[in-house]
């Protein structure tokens, strides 16, 4: 039934993933048959099985209203697995075809706009985490033909956080170094910051070891659902076919 949940309700669950406590009307006569019907169903049946925990209740006219929070680290584990399973069925598997010619074609401009486009439809329950967006961006450069993504490889003098090699070394490969922004202000120089690290960090070692000559770099911040994209400049003299991103 989360599955089949509107936007709404899927934001009022993560707004209480974030802590916040919502108040809903119950009704202590509902049966497991009647939990599809509609979707207020799903609070009353989520309350009476433990998912929710009560915080405080009050009654108007004839109707009971509690105010539910969830209850527990175990729960709200529960529910921030089941979230990834919404992003990966709603969002990875869905049409990245723009998104990743915007990607491997080195047109930062587009895949700064479908990435945020990526991120207004999955709910943030670790807006605040690198290792949040590290998945995002690998959930998305993962699946394609040609191109190999590996996270957070020994390289250089430290460890880059995304790459994707093709499988020939004639290609362009890319290296992506995330960082999250405090403020949107701050987004600008986080992406910057990203750059600089490649380069002083010198992620392009493994790499260059294993052949590839023409490397590209991205430096991408974010800060909650919003992202800003920096590409090093590099020649990219073949673009990727739409066919292999299908």
């Amino acid at each position: 039934m989360i599955n089949r949940a509107d936007r709404d309700t899927k934001d009022e669950i993560e707004q209480m993933i974030h802590g916040a406590q919502l108040e809903k009307p119950v009704h202590e006569d509902i049966t497991y048959g009647e939990i599809y019907e509609e979707i207020e169903n799903l609070w009353n049946f989520m309350f009476f099985t433990g998912y929710f925990k009560m915080e405080g209740k009050r009654i108007e006219d004839v109707q009971r209203y509690v105010t539910l929070s969830i209850p527990n680290k175990e729960v709200r584990y529960i529910f921030e697995r089941k979230i990834r399973e919404w992003f990966r069925d709603e969002v990875v598997n869905g049409d990245r075809t723009v998104l990743l010619q915007a990607f491997f074609g080195g047109d930062g401009e587009t895949f700064q706009r479908e990435l945020d486009k990526v991120l207004k439809e999955c709910i943030s329950y670790h807006d605040y985490y690198e290792n949040f967006y590290h998945g995002v961006l690998t959930g998305l450069l993962s699946g394609t033909d040609d191109y190999v993504v590996r996270s957070n490889r020994e390289s250089g003098n430290g460890r880059s956080d995304l790459y994707a090699k093709p499988a020939s070394r004639r290609d362009t490969a890319f290296i992506i170094e995330v960082k999250r922004a405090d403020t949107y202000d701050g987004l600008e120089h986080m992406a910057e910051e990203a750059l600089a690290q490649i380069i002083e960090k010198r992620y392009d070692e493994e790499l260059n070891k294993d052949g590839y000559k023409k490397i590209v770099h991205y430096g991408i911040a974010f800060f909650g659902k919003d992202c800003l994209v920096k590409v090093a400049p590099a020649a990219i003299d073949e673009r990727i076919d739409e066919r292999k991103l299908v």
